[in-house]
């Protein structure tokens, strides 16, 4: 009898620890998400990961550059103060160009003035803040995929990409027609002058798998893959103070400069891995961790460095959060979306994203970029200070003919209009954002 007793005790006994292992393990894991006060996201979108929060530390007292906190896999801190506003807003949405657009860019300081590189001709045009784009040049680089430009005095220089069966890059420069004028081609398609023009083209010193502008925009960041490791190069236009500046321990990455010290460094978004976002600071010439563990981590970092919009997926669905280097906090957002889809307003206080009523499941951010799902955005307005997220545009019920599957959002200077390529057909588009014009 003594046995039986002790047998059916053991048993329980066994039990009770598989089921302590096993909550355990659930809630390690992220299966299971357990209520707190302290954690008021846990009563939205319960299907997203907790591999998204920081693990604590903030910026030093160099506020813009540094990075002793960074967001892993470790903890769940996450809080959900956002605003949501109800009710559209009226703005006027404009389809500006049918031709499929290659590259979407702003260039010059205080200017309304946005350019694109036609795809297929690589034939270059300018946006005046109201009216049609016109053509500036007639020098043929055909598909081209990915540009990025800078004014300095009277010149605005270009880098660019295209796709002939291999990846080339090359640099090109223009003279503005009013020189004169301290901003981009500065006037109607009359005061610029005789059109189109030449653009001066020339082939790329090394093979850049990818690159960045400063925001002053008289230099270049860009990557070069050797066998050994990926190295960053920083040089100026011309190519005459060329300097590596450091080897990265990460191949297949993204590059972007935010804030005049920092350039970001993020390895290609993928379900399959975990993305890591570094922070390389040109003063102190050192590579930061900011974030880690997520899987298909997508980042857009504000233009004074201090906040990180990222993006990731959990089992087929998407999230999106704003992380506060300065003060470790972290805001889910109401809408789902990819960090790509979304710009930064100069002054680093408002974000703008295209953003879907509902993402179908799916390995994102592998099946966006491989075009075999195409999502429906709504038009979005974040203000960073109070989290108060605005809906600007619904193509649904303004009866729009087409569905908006928005790529390569650009700001004018003026935060007056906001532009981008629609991904269905790679068509130009214009939301007003102000009154100014």
């Amino acid at each position: 009898m003594n046995n039986k007793y002790f047998t059916v005790i053991i048993i329980i006994l066994g039990l009770i620890l598989l089921g302590i292992f096993t909550a355990w393990f659930l809630v390690n894991r992220g299966y299971i998400q357990l209520n707190s006060t302290n954690n008021p996201s846990n009563t939205i979108d319960s299907a997203a990961t907790n591999s998204l929060f920081p693990t604590g530390g903030g910026e030093n007292s160099n506020s813009t550059n540094s990075g002793s906190g960074f967001v892993s896999s470790n903890s769940n801190s996450a809080t959900s103060s956002v605003i949501l506003s109800g009710n559209q807003l009226d703005k006027q949405l404009t389809k500006l160009d049918t031709s499929p657009i290659g590259a979407l860019l702003a260039v010059g300081k205080a200017t309304s003035t946005i350019l694109f590189f036609e795809r297929a001709t690589g034939h270059l045009f300018q946006i005046p803040p109201s009216g049609s784009p016109f053509r500036l040049t007639n020098t043929t680089m055909p598909k081209v995929v990915a540009a990025g430009g800078g004014m300095v005095g009277s010149t605005t220089n270009f880098i660019i990409r295209t796709n002939n069966y291999q990846w080339e890059t090359k640099f090109a420069s223009l003279t503005n027609s009013i020189a004169s004028s301290s901003s981009l081609f500065l006037g109607t398609e009359d005061e610029v002058g005789s059109m189109p023009q030449t653009l001066t083209v020339k082939p790329s010193p090394v093979a850049a798998f990818d690159f960045a502008i400063s925001p002053l925009e008289n230099q270049i960041a860009y990557l070069e893959h050797t066998p050994e490791n990926t190295n960053l190069i920083v040089t100026n236009w011309d190519n005459s103070k060329w300097e590596k500046v450091a080897s990265l321990p990460v191949t297949q990455t993204n590059l972007t400069w935010s804030g005049i010290d920092t350039i970001t460094i993020q390895t290609k978004a993928s379900y399959t891995a975990d993305g890591l976002l570094y922070f390389y600071n040109l003063k102190t010439k050192k590579l930061d961790k900011i974030i880690s563990g997520v899987k298909g981590l997508s980042t857009k970092v504000s233009p004074d460095a201090r906040y990180v919009l990222y993006s990731g997926s959990n089992n087929g669905t998407l999230f999106a959060a704003l992380y506060d280097r300065r003060t470790g906090k972290i805001d889910r957002l109401p809408f789902k979306t990819l960090a790509e889809k979304c710009v930064w307003s100069r002054g680093s206080d408002l974000i703008y994203c295209g953003a879907p009523a509902n993402a179908p499941s799916g390995d994102y951010p592998d099946v966006w970029y491989q075009g075999s799902t195409s999502l429906k955005d709504n038009l979005w307005e974040l203000e960073v200070a109070t989290k108060k997220a605005t809906l600007l545009f619904n193509p649904e019920l303004n009866n729009l003919s087409e569905t908006i599957d928005a790529t390569q959002l650009t700001l004018d200077e003026v935060n007056q209009q906001l532009y981008f390529i629609n991904k269905n057909d790679f068509s130009l588009w214009r939301l007003t954002l102000g009154t100014g014009f």
